[in-house]
């Protein structure tokens, strides 16, 4: 891959503007004084789609330095929709689909999108010979990613995740994979009935206590993740020739909208403020998609007891891509139109069904409520079946993979934590302590 034209990264609060060194995720004016804006991705020159080269080749413009050798599949494809669009009466909508179909040379690894954002963050780091461990937490899916290419591209991470989502932790199996695994990441799992955000909060405290010898890896401040779940935008636009009048899809964070609206910007300049973002939530875990409808800041308290009643885990962030600066609000405030949809359980493994029986697609849950929220207005007419919609559709194919090419699942590394070691100090420092040799052999290539 070749090294990306100059660019920054600019801070849209105070508009400071810093050179990339791999690892960036905040401004340092604005950290000092306790304020974490998403800083964005800024070329010097405005990015253009290399019509010559092929898949994620043709969209380097729009990414971070990416210069390492290793080569990405294709991830994704964009193409009309059949059989749902027929059934339910619209006229031009197109998928935007990451996973595993074969039949149309969608290879992602780890069947999700997680694997453009992941793949961007470790080639960012890794073409600015960052080489120190990378800490992060999630709730299955990302860590799913980073544990894959982390191990493919010997990049060491430290992962913490909820015990309840062991089983999304699984890979398909190659040579030498698991091994891999074991020498580079790091898995650490939070006993139930600990959640995600019971992991978020341990991955901070152990950021503090090893501070120096690892990299927060920062989630949506990281560019690497808005500049790579970006890459959604490119293809739809890559293969219509237009941006969409419509975008749905499920979100957790959000930071996929809003790195589809970055895009967009890129791509179409104002035009871009035409569009009108649909993201989707699993009811009643709804705190991102209410606050966008009663246009208000976030908030998660009276929605935590609603956690773990989510069939799609995934979509239950509770520190989205909306408050700070460079977010969703901010968008908002600037002419962006985002509208916020609920969707029940129920609803949502209908669609499941529903995708398979009309497209032959199996869809992972949180991709299957983006599609049950178009079922909804298909009925309530929200979304115009004559408008130019896209439907990201952010995972499928698990078992198609797992058939094809076995799998396993990835061990822990270190013994896990209790809940309490999440809300408790004294209960954390005994628990670090435990574990403190296995991840300062963490290697540090």
């Amino acid at each position: 891959m070749r090294i990306n034209t100059k660019y920054y990264l600019s801070c849209p609060s105070c508009g400071a503007k810093y050179d990339d060194d791999g690892f960036r995720i905040n401004c340092d004016a604005c950290f000092v004084d306790k304020q974490k804006s998403i800083l964005k991705f800024e070329p010097t020159v405005t990015p253009k789609i290399d019509k010559t080269a092929q898949g994620l080749k043709r969209y380097l413009s729009f990414l971070p330095k990416m210069e390492n050798s290793f080569e990405a599949t294709n991830f994704l494809e964009t193409f009309p929709s059949t059989g749902f669009a027929k059934e339910y009466g619209f006229k031009r909508l197109y998928l935007t689909v990451t996973g595993y179909v074969p039949e149309r040379n969608i290879n992602s690894p780890t069947c999700s999108f997680k694997d453009l954002e992941t793949f961007t963050v470790l080639q960012r780091r890794l073409s600015h010979n960052v080489r120190k461990p990378l800490l992060l937490s999630s709730a299955g899916n990302t860590a799913r990613a980073f544990v894959y290419y982390a191990a493919h591209v010997e990049h060491p991470v430290i992962i913490i995740l909820p015990a309840a989502s062991r089983n999304f932790l699984w890979l398909h199996c190659e040579d030498g994979l698991l091994e891999r695994v074991k020498k580079y990441c790091k898995v650490i799992f939070v006993d139930q009935p600990a959640n995600y955000r019971d992991a978020s909060k341990l991955s901070r405290c152990i950021a503090e206590e090893i501070k120096g010898s690892s990299h927060e890896e920062g989630g949506y401040h990281n560019i690497g993740r808005t500049t790579g779940l970006g890459i959604c935008a490119l293809s739809f636009f890559d293969t219509v020739n237009d941006i969409p009048d419509h975008y749905v899809q499920a979100v957790g964070s959000g930071v996929g909208v809003l790195a589809t609206l970055r895009n967009y910007a890129f791509l179409s300049g104002d035009r871009a403020r035409d569009i009108t973002y649909h993201l989707v939530q699993n009811i009643p875990y709804t705190p991102l998609v209410d606050a966008i409808e009663r246009n208000k800041s976030f908030s998660v308290h009276e929605y935590i007891s609603y956690i773990d009643t989510s069939c799609s885990p995934m979509l239950t962030s509770a520190e989205p891509a909306y408050d700070p600066s460079g977010g969703m609000r901010d968008a908002m405030k600037s002419g962006h139109h985002l509208c916020g949809h609920g969707v029940t359980n129920n609803e949502i493994l209908h669609a499941h069904h529903e995708f398979w029986r009309l497209e032959g697609i199996e869809l992972v849950l949180p991709a299957a409520a983006a599609v049950a929220m178009l079922i909804k207005a298909s009925r309530t007419g929200q979304i115009p079946k004559g408008d130019l919609i896209q439907l990201n559709i952010t995972g499928c194919g698990e078992s198609a993979l797992k058939h094809d090419k076995g799998y396993f699942y990835v061990p822990a590394s270190c013994t896990s934590a209790t809940k309490e070691c999440c809300q408790d100090r004294s209960q954390f420092l005994k628990w670090i302590d435990t574990v403190r040799e296995e991840l300062c052999n963490t290697p540090q290539i």
